[in-house]
């Protein structure tokens, strides 16, 4: 049992919630319920990083407390290009990405206080003089900044480009 003294510093009971108090999840019950619901019997911590970077906004907000879901939400990009795509092409859903011009445009107060889940429009911008392709993510009709999707997807083929270029769906703040 080599996880018994990080078990035992961190008053938990497995090595999976050992690996959530190690990354700052203070709480030992929100460590626990983590490591509880992980779907590996015995992950690594590699393993348990990787599941947890790919659950969804409301997933985070069901199996955690308030304050360590706005930490995993915000800490990291937590989606793949790939699942970011399909997460678009679908319609629905949440993603992570920078956004660029958002103390410029004098708005980071209100993103800051956005609350997860936030509905949020993805409109194109042609007439951008830095970007003709950019991207204004607007919450109620509030420009918040423009979507910087440099690296987001990668390389992406055809068909799924032409996908991406119809109307944007509505998507949640993270």
């Amino acid at each position: 049992m080599a996880a018994l003294p990080a078990m035992i510093k961190y008053g938990v009971g497995s090595p999976a919630a050992c690996y959530a108090s190690s990354i700052g999840i203070r709480d030992r019950g929100t460590a626990n319920n983590l490591a509880a619901n992980c779907p590996y019997p015995e992950p690594t911590f590699r393993q348990f990083l990787d599941w947890l970077s790919q659950l969804a906004t409301d997933e985070i907000t069901t199996l955690t407390d308030p304050d360590t879901a706005r930490l995993l939400s915000r800490s990291t990009e937590r989606r793949s290009p790939r699942a970011t795509q399909a997460t678009i092409l679908s319609g629905a859903g949440t993603f992570t990405c920078p956004l660029r011009g958002v103390r410029h445009s004098g708005n980071d107060a209100t993103l800051a206080h956005l609350p997860a889940g936030a509905p949020l429009d993805l409109v194109r911008d042609p007439g951008n003089e830095t970007d003709p392709n950019a991207i204004q993510v607007q919450h109620q009709g509030v420009f918040i900044g423009c979507w910087d999707f440099s690296g987001t997807f990668g390389c992406i083929n055809r068909q799924e480009r032409e996908a991406i270029e119809r109307p944007f769906p509505q998507v949640s703040a993270p």
